[in-house]
């Protein structure tokens, strides 16, 4: 068998690499220095708010493997980061993902999740160094290391949360894993694609959006309509969103456009049918 780098970031093993090369004479191998895995299942506006991390990593460790563990419906989301060289999918339907998980060595696992899911492999991830949460022997989730505890707190008291604390999602997150926190704080790693900055264009030309001046001929209102499937509390009702959109039309004249993603599509059709009054 021939010579090969497995501990290249460029190395894929089922085929070739971007660099077209056999190891033995490739002039472009990049051995990482450090294996991360993330685990992130959550809210979609969860994920998003905890990749800021990525720069952080990427500052400590510029040669770093990032994995990261979320599920299907991050894809789009996640897939055009820069800074992850992996995304691996919890809910893979032939399993795949999980007994990746299970075979692969790391040397820190972060989980900043409190899903079983998430704290489960948290549990059986193989890793020198973990991080925020794992699932300990009573079944409960609870905090791997003293710097988590914090975070776990927030989530066990309302006083804490609601009346106390004074540090962002953020500011938690990067305490969780002991990562010097930057001032000012990191932006969120998102990064879209050509298909859907084609899409906003052609959508932003419908709304009579002058891109050159940053105007449109009337104000152009986004109303969010979702909420984490989590807290079904904070799920506004329709008719809410519908007088908010009939008053804001009425008085600003504004374009009102409903926004969300496959779990709002339904919602939004039923909002858009409605008599706009």
């Amino acid at each position: 068998m021939a010579k090969y780098n497995f501990d290249c970031i460029k190395f894929r093993g089922y085929k070739p690499c971007v660099a077209k090369k056999m190891c033995e004479t490739c002039d472009e191998y990049e051995p990482w220095d450090r294996k991360i895995v993330i685990v992130k299942l959550g809210a979609l506006g969860d994920v998003l708010r905890t990749t800021p991390v990525l720069r952080a990593f990427r500052r400590r460790n510029p040669r770093a493997h990032i994995t990261w563990v979320t599920k299907r419906n991050a894809k789009d989301m996640l897939e055009n980061c820069p800074r992850i060289n992996r995304l691996v999918y919890v809910d893979q339907p032939d399993g795949g993902g999980i007994i990746r998980l299970m075979s692969e060595e790391f040397d820190e696992m972060h989980c900043y999740d409190k899903e079983d899911a998430a704290i489960g492999l948290a549990h059986v991830i193989k890793a020198k160094k973990k991080f925020g949460f794992f699932m300990n022997p009573q079944g409960q989730m609870a905090p791997i290391n003293k710097a988590s505890e914090y975070c776990f707190d927030l989530g066990m008291s309302d006083d804490i949360k609601f009346n106390r604390n004074t540090k962002s999602y953020q500011e938690v997150t990067y305490e969780c894993s002991e990562l010097v926190i930057p001032k000012p704080m990191d932006p969120y790693d998102f990064n879209l694609n050509d298909t859907d900055r084609e899409a906003a264009r052609f959508l932003m030309k419908r709304l009579r959006w002058d891109a050159k001046k940053g105007v449109s001929r009337s104000p152009i209102i986004g109303l969010n309509t979702g909420a984490g499937r989590v807290f079904r509390t904070k799920q506004w009702l329709e008719e809410y969103f519908l007088e908010l959109a009939r008053t804001l039309k009425k008085k600003s004249k504004a374009r009102i456009l409903l926004l969300g993603g496959e779990d709002e599509d339904a919602r939004n059709k039923r909002l858009a049918a409605k008599p706009k009054g």
